[in-house]
């Protein structure tokens, strides 16, 4: 059984279907533990048994085991916030070394996510996690560093069928503009 924090331990994962460990996108291949599984036992998860159990974290929401931290974030960067509803905006007053998070509602059943289209020169994606609270529905974050000035940086995502069943004939697209000063 997965490693859960207190708060966790108090929720009922649903474990109908399985989750996707995403420890391969904070941790290179090589760092990731022996007997890492790409999936979780739960799509509430984010993190399969073994890599909770090598890093010590909560497989539910990645927070400390101790209760300390309890909700970890995969970053230490000053960040703004983006949701579903913000795309075609222009996000004003950003600096180079900080960082934009885009957190968009999924569908875990549905088999469609978001996966990043184009970038401009100066942002790169650093991190993106999985949020459950349990249930169909939760969030993607995806972290994108802002490195270099630019008045229009643009970040454009693109929903992919994230299941080798499930075809997307028009998928939607999402997409913002960021000034990044210096």
């Amino acid at each position: 059984m997965a490693k859960l924090c207190h708060e966790c331990q108090q929720k009922k994962p649903d474990q109908s279907v399985r989750g996707t460990c995403m420890a391969p996108s904070f941790v290179k291949a090589v760092n990731l533990p022996q007997g890492h599984f790409p999936w979780t036992a739960s799509p509430n998860f984010t993190l399969c048994d073994a890599c909770a159990d090598h890093f010590g974290r909560c497989a539910w929401c990645g927070g400390s085991l101790s209760g300390w931290n309890s909700s970890m974030l995969p970053t230490t960067k000053r960040f703004c916030q983006q949701f579903d509803n913000d795309s075609g905006k222009h996000v004003e007053g950003m600096y180079v070394g900080e960082q934009i998070l885009v957190k968009l509602t999924v569908d875990l059943y549905s088999g469609i996510s978001w996966r990043v289209k184009q970038l401009s020169r100066g942002v790169s994606l650093a991190n993106s996690r999985i949020i459950t609270e349990g249930g169909q529905y939760g969030w993607l974050e995806m972290y994108f560093d802002l490195n270099q000035v630019d008045s229009k940086a643009g970040i454009l995502l693109e929903q992919e069928a994230s299941r080798s069943w499930v075809s997307l004939k028009n998928p939607q697209m999402w997409g913002i503009t960021v000034e990044v000063k210096h």
